[in-house]
């Protein structure tokens, strides 16, 4: 694979971030280069047995239909997959030797009539308790040996994009970036920037505005974007240089970050935002070097800061939960997010607030979050 053809598949699948009906151009230049291979985004619901719906290029649109209605229950290659690890690359034959599958009616009925393909890869794009988002490319037997291989490695080199993009098109909630796209962002409850070519910031959400007025892992100088772990913001700085060249091959996409206080750790994913034309308006189309070139989300991953708790309670005689509902909030959530998260009603939450106000004397969200900004 050539620098030109790998950067054509990471711009795809960064547009897809932001742009979903760009999967449908990934899945064909994925389909194209390896002689026709039937290609799939594909989610199943492991408790359940059952497909959660298909993205796919090259099957025939009967076959996909009748496979999310009847045979994605018999698939005898998802109990295969159901533990595989998240990024990897498994062979069709990992999940189940080919004289086995041969033995199946999945084979008989769903794969054979297709041109026999029962061969080729898949990844684990990613999962939760039960559900799995997958890609597969499956090629005919006869094609499998010459293709295997190349196929392995091009789906190994675009695994941690295909990963950073669908976690921020999940975050995002399938909105797509275009004029007036604010909004969208102010609901993610991870701080998102946008940002230039020099890292100057283009925008910053509300839990991104908090993120810097505390001043807690990441601060403005300049209007330029710096995080305060000096390693984590050398590491931002490659990506975003590789980013706007662009050359994905020196691209470092995930990077781990600490707060000020050591206490916490964060995950900087850096998406390149991909300049496309829409026919209905012109989604991230700039004429300059000041247009936004990558999206910047940070996402706590580890304990949240004690330290900032205790200070709560003991300031404001805040319960441990309230501190920590306080802690939420400061950090950018939504009432609705802390309620899911925690498992109990948003009428729960929205009381447990009430009384904060009152014991912090401020009577909007957007005071107390100030207030305990300041703190």
């Amino acid at each position: 694979m050539s620098l030109q053809q790998y950067n054509a598949y990471v711009d795809t699948i960064y547009a897809a971030a932001t742009v979903p009906d760009s999967w449908k151009h990934f899945l064909e230049l994925v389909s194209d280069a390896f002689l026709g291979a039937r290609v799939a985004l594909h989610g199943h619901d492991l408790a359940t047995g059952h497909t959660l719906g298909a993205l796919s290029h090259g099957y025939d649109p009967d076959y996909i239909a009748v496979y999310e209605k009847e045979y994605s229950a018999i698939n005898p290659w998802t109990g295969g997959y159901a533990k595989g690890p998240i990024g990897r690359v498994q062979l069709t034959e990992d999940l189940i030797d080919a004289a086995s599958l041969k033995k199946t009616r999945f084979y008989d009925e769903w794969i054979r009539p297709q041109g026999d393909i029962g061969t080729g890869v898949g990844i684990t794009i990613c999962r939760d308790s039960s559900k799995r988002m997958r890609l597969s490319c499956n090629v005919s037997f006869r094609n499998g040996d010459r293709l295997r291989s190349e196929m392995v490695q091009t789906l190994t080199a675009l695994a941690p994009h295909l990963r950073r993009s669908f976690e921020i098109g999940r975050r995002l909630q399938g909105r797509a970036l275009g004029m007036g796209f604010e909004p969208a962002l102010d609901k993610i409850s991870s701080a998102v920037f946008l940002v230039d070519a020099h890292m100057r910031i283009r925008y910053a959400n509300r839990a991104a505005e908090t993120m810097l007025s505390c001043q807690d892992c990441a601060t403005s100088i300049d209007k330029r974007l710096v995080f305060l772990d000096k390693d984590a913001n050398r590491r931002f700085g490659r990506s975003i240089h590789a980013a706007t060249k662009p050359d994905y091959s020196a691209f470092e996409g995930q990077i781990r970050l600490r707060n000020a206080g050591g206490d916490t750790m964060m995950e900087i994913s850096v998406v390149p935002l991909v300049r496309t034309v829409s026919t209905s308006d012109n989604v991230f189309e700039w004429m300059d070097d000041t247009r936004a070139s990558v999206m910047v989300c940070v996402q706590q991953t580890g304990p949240l800061p004690k330290r900032r708790q205790v200070k709560f309670t003991n300031r404001y005689g805040l319960t441990p939960t309230e501190a920590l509902l306080a802690e939420e909030l400061l950090r950018g959530s939504t009432l609705k997010l802390v309620a899911q998260e925690r498992g109990v009603s948003i009428h729960t939450v929205r009381n447990q607030l009430k009384v904060i106000f009152e014991k912090t004397g401020t009577s909007q969200q957007s005071q107390l979050v100030a207030l305990l900004a300041k703190g």
